[in-house]
């Protein structure tokens, strides 16, 4: 059963982001933070100077890292002292963990599918291309929803965290260069 226990919004809250950017989050409440529970959640629209991709066209991402591919680095702040810090390199430690810790068999597991994550690279590419909505026998494409769970500190605590005593907690996600996100021959600047 999954519980939704807080919903926070970017600091900067926009309709999409790009490569490049800095998304930086603000926790501040009065409750507890749930040990383990802390989730980045949105859509995944790769286009091509603003025509979908398709199928055909070849492009694709890691299926071992799948969403945790579109950061580049993150960070951990608590009362304006960096916890943790990984600059760069976030999406290969996702995919060695993955690798390392998950057999073809565990990537249909939903832990691991709305994560983006899947058995082979026909999946991501499928999921590159969006999600299709077959109405009136007419295919339309969506953005493809993802939640991942960030390989952080406040993803491995042993209980929770009071909010109240620990005080603000910044955590900060630097997304990574399209070109390194996407992979495939259909790849462009663009």
């Amino acid at each position: 059963m999954n519980v939704l226990y807080h919903s926070i919004n970017p600091e900067a809250n926009k309709s999409s982001y790009s490569e490049f950017e800095v998304v930086d989050f603000f926790i501040k409440s009065d409750r507890n933070l749930v040990r383990n529970s802390l989730r980045l959640e949105g859509e995944l629209n790769c286009s091509v100077s603003g025509t979908r991709v398709v199928f055909a066209d070849d492009v694709f991402f890691s299926h071992k890292t799948g969403a945790h591919g579109l950061v580049k680095g993150m960070s951990v702040e608590v009362n304006g002292q960096v916890i943790e810090n990984i600059s760069q390199g976030y999406a290969k430690y996702a995919n060695l963990v993955s690798t390392s810790s998950d057999n073809i068999d565990d990537m249909y597991n939903s832990r691991n599918l709305c994560e983006l994550k899947g058995p082979n690279v026909q999946y991501a590419k499928a999921l590159a291309s969006g999600a299709s909505d077959d109405t009136d026998q007419a295919q339309i494409f969506e953005d493809v929803d993802f939640s991942f769970k960030p390989i952080c500190c406040l993803n491995s605590m042993d209980s929770d965290l009071p909010l109240a005593r620990a005080g603000l907690i910044k955590v900060s996600f630097t997304l990574t260069r399209n070109q390194n996100f996407l992979l495939g021959s259909g790849v462009t600047g663009n």
